[in-house]
């Protein structure tokens, strides 16, 4: 569980990048499309949310890359979302999961099936 990721300056520069990246409006692109965040009052607030996060991560890694440390964060992430619809649960795990690709960790060891179907 403790595995050792390798973090480089161009993760923190990826992780930076994602940061400043708009998150939960709508995306068309999608199958099925995404509405965005709802009620769209909360959107910057799940955003706040999110880039609080990486900012987490961003912080840790350098000292602390590792798989459990990681996974402590998204779990705590996850609280946040935890009440709200579906769609919005599914499109948090997609960001996770293209963070999870930033920083090359390969599993949530079930995390994120549990927060969306447990």
């Amino acid at each position: 569980m403790s595995s050792r990721l390798d973090i480089t300056d161009d993760t923190i520069t990826a992780l930076k990048e994602f940061w400043s990246l708009p998150k939960f409006g709508p995306d068309d692109t999608r199958y099925p499309a995404y509405v965005g965040f709802l009620p769209a009052s909360l959107r910057p607030a799940a955003e706040t949310e999110l880039n609080a996060f990486v900012d987490q991560l961003i912080a840790t890694l350098p000292e602390t890359p590792n798989k459990a440390s990681v996974l402590k964060l998204f779990a705590q992430c996850l609280l946040w979302f935890a009440g709200h619809d579906t769609e919005d649960r599914n499109r948090i795990c997609d960001y996770l999961v293209e963070i999870m690709d930033i920083i090359g960790l390969e599993s949530s060891d079930g995390l994120l099936n549990n927060f969306m179907y447990a």
